[in-house]
Parts: C-alpha cells; structure tokens; sequence
C-alpha cells in the first residue's frame, strides 16, 4: 500500500511539473529572492539606507509564506482535481483506492510546496551572506527553524485547497474561489479583530512565535488548532472526492 501511495504520489509530482503554471513558480523562487537581494545591495552601495540582512531574509520568506506559496497550492489543487475533473481524465486505476489518489494529490501538492520554500530559504540565506559579507550562524538556525515550522500551516491551507476544489468542475472557478476565500480570510480580520485566530491565514507567518521569547502556551494552541483545522478539511474533502462519480 505504502509503495502504491509513494508511486501514485511521484505520479501526480511528475504531472503539476509538466504544467508550465508550475515551473513559473519554481522560476519566480529562484528568480525573486536574486533581485530583492540585488535591490538592497545597490541601496546600501549608494548610502541611501542601511538593511539589516535578516530583515532582508524574511521579507522574502514573508512574501513567499503570505502570498506566493497559498497562491501555488490553489492553482495546483485546480489542475489536480477540477481540472481533471473537466477535462475527463480524474479516474480510478485499480488496485489504488479512492483515498491514496486523493492523499497522493494532496501529497504532490505540498511536496512541491514545500520544495519552493527551501530554494526560497537556501536563496534568502545566500542574500543574507552577500549582503553582510560573512556568514552568520544564528540567522542561518533561525532561518532554519522557520523552514521547518511552516510546514504546519502550510499544511493547512493545502488541506483547504484540496476541499475547496471538490466544488468545482473546472479550474479556474476552483481557482478564483480559493483566491476569493483566502483573501477573505486576510482580510475580515481588519474589520473583525475578533476572528483573527480563527482563520489559518492569521498563522502563515506562525515561524515567528518560534524565534526569541517562547510562548510554548501559545504554540500548543496554535499547533492543535492548525492541525485540526488540517484534519477536518482533508477528511471532509476526500468523503467528498469519494461520493463522486468518476
């Protein structure tokens, strides 16, 4: 079963690789952090302002995190399940079930997700490296730390995509929905602080409650909410890619 997964898994990595929507991704990973990078360089060379370097750093985690990254999952979770929904290709291919197809698009999605954060990581730390001219350990680990600790609500809002798209027959309303739904999110909290921690977009930049003074209180919590959050909108959207007829 567990071989099955992992091929179905590489399978559905190989088919949002082939997508040229994906590598645009991949190049902006590479290519963004180069010029922010590149930005700050001439701005200090011309004595306009001083940038620290880990400012610098996780502007360009921040930018990922916030916009780039949901952006990614919603537009894969598209192709994968609306899109070949419309397209007629969203079959089942015996002896793999219902629930491996679903958990290996999911699978897909977040791997390749998670990949663009570490180009994005190794790059902001080479920006960071030019920029001070010598390597800084501490910002190395704290950059680290970040890498690891975004999975979690990253892991989230794949979870959300994948649900979102079980609504839909073809990809670009799935699309437009989950950009609707996800800038909904960021935003209602401005009108109504009160709802701020109800939503994982409140949590997308949660690497930074990792860095400096501890709240293991508050890390708990968050950590339980994200992974619920997680859980119930995986477990609702393969009951719901299950009752479909393929």
């Amino acid at each position: 079963m567990l071989r099955e997964f992992v091929s179905n898994t590489l399978n559905e990595i190989d088919k949002l690789i082939a997508k040229k929507s994906v590598k645009f991704y991949f190049v902006l990973a590479v290519v963004m952090p180069i010029l922010i990078g590149f930005a700050a360089v001439r701005i200090q060379s011309n004595d306009m302002i001083t940038l620290p370097a880990l400012s610098i750093s996780f502007f360009i985690m921040n930018s990922f995190l916030l916009v780039v990254l949901p952006l990614f999952v919603f537009m894969s979770s598209s192709e994968l399940f609306a899109g070949e929904w419309e397209k007629g290709s969203l079959f089942q291919v015996r002896p793999v079930t219902r629930m491996e197809i679903y958990l290996s698009k999911a699978s897909a999605i977040a791997v390749l997700t998670f990949m663009q954060l570490v180009v994005v990581w190794a790059l902001a730390l080479i920006t960071s490296t030019v920029l001070e001219k010598t390597i800084i350990w501490n910002e190395i680990g704290s950059m680290f730390i970040s890498l690891l600790v975004s999975i979690v609500p990253l892991a989230a809002i794949v979870s959300l995509a994948t649900f979102i798209s079980q609504w839909f027959k073809n990809s670009p309303a799935s699309l437009a929905s989950g950009i609707f739904l996800y800038g909904l999110m960021a935003a209602l909290p401005f009108a109504f602080p009160n709802l701020l921690h109800l939503f994982p977009t409140a949590y997308m930049d949660w690497y930074q409650q990792w860095l400096g003074n501890v709240n293991v209180l508050w890390l708990v919590q968050s950590f339980a909410y994200l992974f619920s959050f997680s859980s119930l909108f995986l477990t609702a959207g393969y009951y719901m890619f299950k009752a479909k007829e393929l």
